[in-house]
């Protein structure tokens, strides 16, 4: 039996953009896929397309998308394991992401704030982040000190209470098939992971 039942897949890529940001959009799809192919129940959020529907406003200015905020929170309280999909932009998250975070994990929803500490709500949580970088991937440890890692970690995980896998999957300037087949079978791989006894998350 796969060790989560369902999963929420977070994809902030435009496919519109560029041929990299719709190699992401096709591995989400496909880690979507793998994983309902190993009986794992699979939600998907595309932000890109929401906003495109104006359901979603990342800045959080118009009060009728209050509803859709409270619908993601919902999605992420269902889910076992939340699986973000998302390029490398300027050394961090799109800013569609950004304001998804902001917007979502909130205090009261993802922690609640004390007088001197904070609290983790999501600690039942579970998540994995493919990150696609152009930069080779001693660059972002040398020139960047891996602080996208440490944002998702420290700044959204932590403080939520959810245990989680950083994936940066790197050197996408070199866009050929030698490099599109190697980034597919690590993300796929990945998904096959979901399907083992041993809860490799946990170790973590």
């Amino acid at each position: 039996m796969p060790q989560f039942q369902k999963i929420l897949l977070i994809l902030a890529a435009n496919k519109h953009e560029n041929k990299r940001e719709e190699l992401v959009v096709q591995l989400c799809k496909e880690f979507g896929e793998k994983c309902q192919s190993m009986g794992i129940d699979v939600d998907w959020i595309d932000l890109y397309e929401d906003a495109q529907k104006e359901e979603f406003d990342p800045i959080g200015q118009l009060h009728q998308k209050d509803a859709k905020i409270v619908e993601y929170q919902f999605r992420i309280k269902r889910a076992d394991c939340i699986v973000f999909f998302h390029p490398v932009r300027y050394n961090s998250v799109p800013a569609i992401l950004k304001g998804f975070i902001d917007l979502v994990f909130t205090k009261g929803f993802a922690f609640s704030a004390g007088k001197t500490d904070f609290e983790p709500l999501l600690k039942n949580k579970k998540a994995i982040v493919f990150a696609f970088s152009e930069n080779f991937g001693w660059q972002n440890k040398l020139f960047y000190n891996n602080t996208l890692k440490i944002f998702w970690k420290r700044g959204v995980f932590e403080l939520c209470g959810i245990k989680n896998e950083y994936i940066l999957l790197s050197g996408l300037q070199n866009f050929n098939e030698k490099t599109i087949q190697s980034v597919t079978e690590k993300v796929l791989k990945t998904a096959s992971k979901l399907d083992s006894s041993e809860s490799w998350l946990d170790l973590l």
